[in-house]
């Protein structure tokens, strides 16, 4: 017998919403996220950096607060200042620095203002 528009049909949906929300990173889970990458930085690894980004999957896993069963989630962004964009402010330069050093290309401030003013035209 089948249950049109009963209980059945909430229960699917009401599933459904809970899918959806755990597919989306909580503050929390971002901070934690954030705060993970910024102690070990394994952006920074000339080599094995799957193994590094492992490392940190299971740190964030064995944390009690976590709330995340799996790491695949989509990021969210927002535009306040915040305790998550502060951690990203800091994190960036330093994930910039670690492409150039991987990549051997020279960081003097006349090589970085030659690539800059190469845009500009008078």
């Amino acid at each position: 017998m089948e249950d049109i528009g009963g209980t059945r049909n909430a229960e699917v949906l009401g599933n459904f919403y809970d899918v959806q929300e755990k597919k989306r990173w909580t503050e929390d889970d971002d901070i934690f996220l954030l705060t993970q990458a910024n102690n070990e930085r394994p952006f920074v690894q000339r080599k094995d950096a799957t193994r590094a980004w492992e490392a940190v999957a299971g740190a964030l896993l064995s944390i009690d607060g976590f709330t995340r069963c799996r790491l695949d989630g989509k990021k969210a962004q927002t535009e306040d200042e915040t305790a998550k964009t502060k951690l990203l402010d800091g994190l960036v330069p330093l994930y910039m620095d670690a492409i150039v050093n991987k990549s051997g290309v020279p960081t003097s401030d006349a090589a970085i203002k030659a690539a800059d003013t190469k845009f500009f035209r008078a």
